[in-house]
């Protein structure tokens, strides 16, 4: 004859019936002897079979059980397995009996007659936690970011660069290869003092047209002269967000700062995580012929050793820089030598027109007062005609005496044509130098010449509420993989958008079991503290 034996326990834990949160346990036996270990329980024996899903009529008042959400039983006669329920209704049923309704805990019962295959996992708790080894974006943020400097570059324009295409000496350059590109002039001056006596000198040997550039360059902070670039780097993860280091690595990761390089009224933002390497690469390259610097990050997206970018930067320039001289002495010096003949052979000019005035003028004398003389003769003999033509002739060589006087005057005085050409050359090459003042821009004028580069992160105080959502939730994944249980020592949450699932167990409970991973689960592990997100979580 048939015998009732089936048992069941009264137990109270700290699960709920939504399967938001259950328990990690590493094999049936653990599972089993934690449950009977629980010393909070009433146990009944000797009951008929047990349905799933199904009600129980208890011997004991409904007032003796209101502590008790959970059941564990077991129908002896067809089986040692035990199922877990949820108690979700007790209602009355005399006065010294209480039916309570039982709906099936499919993820403990059935936890170890299923296994996991892999899935889509949204989120979870990581195995890994390197700055760097989990970047996927997190479903929070929209705090106003802040500079971290990492470090500067100073790039103030303290060293200048003269191209020439002589030396002051007028000796011809041959010309260079200058910045990649062919130039008649050469660089003739490179050093952070200023050029003064190069170009006194290059104006005192009548060169100064031959200077063709005077341009301001950077020598990024140092006194070697690194003139036609400068590399520098930093690390691609801070060690901490505005002074906070926080639990979870992943807050020093792209999903959370980005990369910086700001500097004349410029800035590059970017995830360093796609860096090469360890270290970010910032590299400047300066023109010295324009002045114009370019800095940008040289080892983004490249993968290993292969690959170069250089997109990601910007561009500055330092303004060409201006010098006064004397246009007119310069060109005339550049032709001295055929100046100098001019200049000779117009005193000799000059002197034999004066004398030939001189002359001009004494014959002219000579000549009106002979005519003068012999008119008078004429007129005492009663020459009538004679006299008039001798005086006509007397009028005309007064006329000519004032001409060649006039002439005689004007060389004498220094007013003739040479004379004024003379003085114009004199009064040109004596004039005062002339020339512009450079122009600078606010960045130079201000001192703010320096490019900082570091990471962008959020303010501490919303670091450490990330922090605090990272340390339950675990780190979003977006990822194929079979979910992990036990990834972490306290507990692990675990959400997949679609579980897959080799279920040895009903179609209702897999369904349900399937849902709540949709939904997302905390797995405590059984021997830590149920609920207490204040205690250490570390990867197993």
């Amino acid at each position: 004859m048939f015998s009732p034996d089936s048992s069941l326990r009264l137990l109270n834990v700290r699960m709920d019936s939504e399967l938001r949160n259950t328990l990690w346990f590493p094999d049936r036996n653990t599972q089993t002897n934690w449950f009977l270990s629980q010393t909070d329980f009433i146990s009944f024996t000797d009951y008929s079979y047990v349905k799933k899903d199904n009600t129980i009529v208890l011997a004991c008042r409904e007032e003796d059980i209101w502590r008790f959400n959970y059941v564990m039983y077991q129908n002896t006669n067809f089986s040692n397995k035990w199922f877990y329920a949820f108690i979700v209704k007790r209602e009355w049923a005399s006065d010294y009996s209480t039916r309570i309704y039982l709906k099936t805990d499919p993820i403990q019962t059935w936890m170890f007659d299923w296994s996991l295959m892999t899935s889509f996992i949204e989120r979870q708790h990581s195995t890994t936690d390197t700055p760097g080894d989990n970047i996927i974006p997190e479903p929070i943020g929209g705090s106003q970011t802040i500079y971290q400097t990492s470090g500067t570059v100073d790039c103030t324009p303290d060293w200048i660069a003269v191209f020439a295409t002589s030396t002051s000496g007028g000796e011809p350059t041959t010309g260079s290869k200058i910045g990649g590109m062919f130039s008649g002039a050469q660089n003739v001056f490179l050093d952070q003092v200023l050029p003064t006596t190069l170009l006194n000198n290059y104006v005192k040997q009548g060169m100064a047209t031959a200077v063709s550039r005077i341009q301001q360059i950077t020598g990024f902070g140092t006194t070697s002269g690194s003139a036609t670039g400068f590399n520098t780097s930093y690390s691609k993860h801070p060690t901490s967000i505005a002074g906070y280091i926080p639990r979870n690595k992943k807050l020093l990761s792209g999903a959370f700062i980005n990369g910086y390089i700001t500097g004349f009224g410029q800035e590059v933002k970017f995830t360093p995580d796609f860096c090469s390497g360890d270290d970010v690469n910032v590299n400047f390259a300066q023109d010295i012929t324009s002045g114009s610097v370019y800095c940008y990050v040289s080892n983004y997206g490249q993968n290993g050793t292969n690959g170069h970018t250089n997109v990601l930067g910007f561009l500055f320039t330092f303004p060409e820089s201006t010098w006064a001289y004397n246009q007119y002495k310069n060109d005339y010096n550049l032709h001295n030598g055929s100046n100098s003949m001019y200049r000779e052979r117009s005193e000799m000019s000059r002197r034999a027109n004066r004398n030939s005035a001189i002359l001009d003028t004494a014959a002219n004398v000579i000549s009106g007062i002979g005519n003068a003389f012999e008119a008078g003769q004429k007129a005492m003999l009663f020459d009538v005609g004679g006299a008039i033509g001798q005086g006509a002739e007397a009028i005309r060589d007064i006329s000519a005496i004032g001409q060649s006087y006039n002439t005689l005057y004007g060389y004498t005085s220094g007013i003739d044509e040479i004379s004024q050409n003379l003085a114009y050359i004199d009064e040109s090459y004596n004039a005062p130098a002339t020339g512009a003042v450079a122009q600078s821009n606010p960045f130079i004028a201000a001192a703010e010449t320096v490019v900082r580069y570091g990471w962008l992160v959020p303010d501490a105080r919303i670091a450490q509420r990330y922090d605090r959502f990272l340390d339950v939730y675990g780190y979003a994944q977006n990822t194929y993989a079979i979910p992990n249980l036990h990834a972490r020592s306290a507990w692990t949450y675990v959400k997949v958008t679609e579980l897959m699932l080799d279920g040895n167990c009903p179609d209702e409970d897999e369904v349900q079991i399937r849902q709540a991973f949709r939904n997302g689960i905390f797995w405590w592990v059984y021997n830590k503290e149920f609920g207490n997100f204040n205690q250490d979580n570390g990867i197993v």
